[in-house]
C-alpha cells in the first residue's frame, strides 16, 4: 500500500510538470520536456549506486549486521556522491552540445540554453534522493518512502503555486495592474514561469533528501535493529 501511494505522489508530480509547461506553449513544453531528459541521465548512473544500496542493505539487515549495514550505506553514498562533481562539469561544459543531440530545432536549443543552470544543479539535489530510496527498498521501509512522496508532493505544488502567484502579482503591478492584458502574453513570463516549474522540482527533491535522510535511523535501523542500537 505504501509503495502505491508513492507511485500516485510520483505520478502526481511528474503529471504535474508536464501539464504546467504545457500551459505556456509549445516552444515552453518541448524546452521542458527535453531538460527532463536530460536531468535524467544523471538518475540513471546513480540508480546503479542506489540497486546497489538496495542489494547490500537487504543483505547485511537479513544478516543481522548492524555495523555491515551503516557501513554499506556510507560507502554506498560516498560512491554516488563521487558522481555528483562530475556531472556537475559535464552539464556546464557540454550542455549546448547534448542540447542540440537532444533537437535540431534552434529555437528550442536557445530557449533550452536559459535553463541550463538547473542541470548543473541537478546531481546535488538528486543524488541523495536517488540513493536513498534504493537504500529503503532494501530495508523494506515502504513507509518512510511513503511519508517522503507526501511531502515531496506538497513541496513541489507548494513552491509551484507560491511562485506563480507571485510572478502574476509582480507581473500586474508592472502593467499598471491590468492583470488579464498582462499576464501570460509575453515571452519572459513564460520563461520565468518554467524557471518556477524548475523551482518546485527542485523542491521536491530537496524535500525528499531531507526527509529520507531525517528518517534514516528510525526507519531503517531502529525498525531493524531497535532504537537503542541505531
Amino acid at each position: 500500500m505504501y509503495i502505491h501511494i508513492q507511485n500516485f505522489c510520483f505520478t502526481g508530480i511528474y503529471i504535474g510538470y508536464t501539464v504546467i509547461s504545457a500551459r505556456y506553449g509549445d516552444l515552453m513544453l518541448a524546452s521542458s520536456a527535453i531538460m527532463m531528459k536530460l536531468l535524467m541521465i544523471f538518475s540513471y548512473f546513480t540508480d546503479g549506486f542506489a540497486y546497489a544500496g538496495e542489494a547490500l542493505t537487504g543483505r547485511f539487515i537479513g544478516e543481522g549486521s548492524l555495523e555491515r549495514t551503516r557501513l554499506a550505506v556510507r560507502r554506498v553514498f560516498v560512491w554516488s556522491l563521487s558522481l555528483v562533481a562530475f556531472f556537475m562539469v559535464l552539464y556546464w561544459a557540454a550542455g549546448m552540445p547534448m542540447l542540440r543531440m537532444m533537437t535540431s530545432d534552434e529555437a528550442v536549443v536557445q530557449a533550452c540554453r536559459q535553463f541550463i543552470p538547473w542541470l548543473i544543479l541537478m546531481p546535488p539535489f538528486g543524488c541523495v534522493a536517488f540513493t536513498w530510496d534504493g537504500i529503503y527498498l532494501g530495508a523494506t521501509a515502504s513507509r518512510g518512502i511513503r511519508n517522503s512522496m507526501l511531502w515531496a508532493l506538497l513541496a513541489f505544488f507548494a513552491c509551484w503555486f507560491a511562485g506563480i502567484g507571485i510572478l502574476n502579482l509582480w507581473q500586474a503591478r508592472a502593467g499598471g495592474g491590468n492583470f488579464i492584458e498582462v499576464v501570460g502574453n509575453t515571452a519572459r513570463y513564460q520563461f520565468l514561469a518554467i524557471h518556477i516549474l524548475m523551482v518546485a522540482y527542485f523542491a521536491h527533491l530537496l524535500t525528499r533528501s531531507i526527509v529520507l535522510s531525517v528518517q534514516y535511523r528510525k526507519e531503517v535501523l531502529g525498525r531493524h535493529f531497535g532504537p537503542q542500537q541505531a
